[in-house]
């Protein structure tokens, strides 16, 4: 089964577009959400995040604590690379084994906003979409979407290197139109993906 990353930066759309090409039938693994589902059913990825960082990032069930792990790791850049060595082979892990309920036919796709950044195993990837818009626009659905303040979505933004020139990407969708022109991009999108 041949697997389809679709990225982009914040506010892109590229969640959007993977709805759109859910809604056509084809399945779609939100790295970002399985991450966070990870903290609390991988029992290995945790007692690694706690040997890493101390028992201050659990709450008072032994859970993770969010809020106390990002306080750690946003605020230093080495210790989130850290952090994400840790997390990125737990998610590729349950990505694996999310495919291999599938079969051969067919293509599934894999959603991440920092694929092309933190880098995909080897062979991992038979296309990469990659999904932008104009940075004012992700500023504006970002904060709308998680209701962040204008100047923390801008840093945000401008935290995330655009990776629109990577020579991996296969097909660039530039979402800077209406969202019924998104869906003629998907569409056209979908019926190559299937053709190949």
């Amino acid at each position: 089964m041949k697997v389809v990353v679709v990225t982009g930066g914040i506010g892109s759309g590229k969640s959007l577009v993977c709805a759109m090409l859910a809604e056509r039938g084809v399945r779609t693994y939100d790295s970002d959400t399985a991450a966070k589902r990870l903290y609390d059913t991988d029992a290995q990825l945790l007692a690694s995040v706690v040997d890493m960082f101390g028992t201050g990032v659990l709450d008072k069930d032994g859970k993770l604590d969010r809020k106390a792990l990002g306080a750690i790791v946003f605020s230093d850049p080495e210790k989130l690379s850290k952090l994400e060595a840790l997390v990125h082979p737990a998610v590729f892990r349950d990505f694996a084994s999310w495919k291999a309920g599938f079969g051969e036919d067919g293509f599934v796709v894999y959603e991440s906003a920092i694929a092309l950044e933190k880098g995909l195993p080897d062979g991992f990837a038979d296309e990469i979409v990659y999904v932008d818009a104009p940075v004012e626009e992700r500023v504006a659905r970002a904060c709308a979407r998680d209701g962040r303040s204008k100047t923390d979505t801008e840093a945000r933004v401008r935290a995330q290197a655009s990776s629109k020139s990577d020579p991996r990407i296969t097909y660039l969708i530039e979402n800077n139109a209406t969202v019924r022109d998104l869906e003629e991009k998907v569409a056209a999108l979908y019926d190559k993906l299937i053709r190949k």
